[in-house]
């Protein structure tokens, strides 16, 4: 009984693997010839097959094959990168991801329709293609987008304080990746997911302000390192952020509460609480003087407080309680950061 037990549970694991092995074709309405590959019982995704598509390509919102119809729900990695000539592509609602350099290199792709229903956008899935390739598309700031997101920018006009359109839904993976020159950016209200590495060893970037009071999905990697970064949230929203495993990294403030008029960054005769850019409840500045010195940054703190030092990657160098001055070694030149709980953490370029 047992033997027969186990036959039976080898046989359905068997199966279970060939079905989410399995790939074959099927036309779409545009008249071309995809491959797909089975993911589960219902869905599919785009995986790499022909190479010489022309024209204008519409990718089906499901498709049969062998009895069974499957709902599209991604584009593989890879899976349509160099592919001919097309001119045009339209991605159905129901796709979800579009994986790693699933359309790029395309040269001749410059017009592209995203669904509503993406969550991801893999690194590098443009790159190359006729509308990415084209500075006409670029917004007066910079920034690459299409339909509602942000796809890429232009690092040499990325610089200061950026505003993300009301109506974006997501930024793709590595948007900002090595942007020195951006300071400060406000998320709308809108936004549903923000990418791998999008905001990775941006060494300028020290404040983000989000316009939800729910935390949009946040890749883990997203920033290089978290704890350099305030997040200034909707007042009523700091527990909700502070909750979630990746925005709770950051230095978690609120903005827009009652009395906030005094906050630091407010000006004279400012309503209290109007622009998240100028008034951020809890934000206070770092309560000490931090300079490098030969052999490490001195840190003269005016009130007993714990300090924490890191690189950029987010490696800690050293935690302290600094009452007066304390000098802490570095291991190399490079860029740290000076941080405190409930303060806004400083940048310090270390030549020694």
């Amino acid at each position: 009984m047992k033997m027969k037990k186990t036959h039976t549970l080898a046989a359905l694991l068997v199966a279970a693997l060939a079905t989410s092995a399995q790939t074959f074709t099927a036309s779409t309405p545009s008249g071309h010839t995809l491959t797909f590959s089975v993911t589960s019982g219902t869905t599919v995704k785009v995986v790499r097959g022909a190479t010489n598509y022309t024209g204008a390509m519409a990718i089906p919102a499901s498709v049969s094959n062998g009895g069974n119809t499957y709902q599209v729900t991604a584009l593989g990695s890879m899976s349509l990168s160099r592919c001919g000539s097309i001119t045009s592509i339209t991605i159905p609602e129901g796709v979800t991801a579009l994986e790693m350099g699933a359309l790029n290199y395309n040269s001749t792709l410059d017009t592209i329709n995203l669904p509503t229903t993406l969550n991801s956008i893999g690194a590098a899935v443009f790159a190359g293609c006729g509308y990415y390739t084209n500075n006409d598309n670029l917004s007066a700031d910079g920034l690459l987008y299409c339909s509602n997101y942000v796809i890429g920018s232009n690092l040499g006009m990325v610089q200061g304080e950026i505003v993300v359109a009301d109506g974006t839904l997501g930024i793709a993976d590595q948007v900002f990746l090595r942007n020195s020159q951006l300071t400060k950016i406000t998320l709308p209200a809108s936004l549903r997911f923000v990418g791998s590495q999008s905001f990775s060893i941006c060494s300028a970037l020290d404040t983000v302000v989000l316009s939800s009071a729910t935390p949009p999905s946040l890749a883990a990697d997203a920033f290089s390192n978290p704890a350099a970064v305030v997040a200034a949230v909707p007042c009523g929203s700091a527990a909700a952020y502070r909750a979630h495993a990746a925005w709770g990294q950051m230095n978690v403030v609120e903005y827009g509460c009652s009395g906030s008029g005094d906050d630091p960054g407010d000006e004279p005769g400012d309503d209290p609480g109007d622009d998240p850019g100028e008034s951020i409840c809890g934000l206070e500045p770092l309560p000490a003087l931090v300079v490098p010195v030969q052999g490490g940054l001195s840190i003269h703190s005016q009130i007993p407080m714990q300090y924490v030092v890191s690189d950029l990657t987010g490696r800690t160098i050293a935690t302290i309680v600094a009452a007066g001055q304390t000098v802490v070694p570095l291991p190399a030149a490079g860029v740290y950061v000076v941080s405190a709980v409930g303060c806004k953490p400083v940048k310090v370029i270390y030549m020694y």
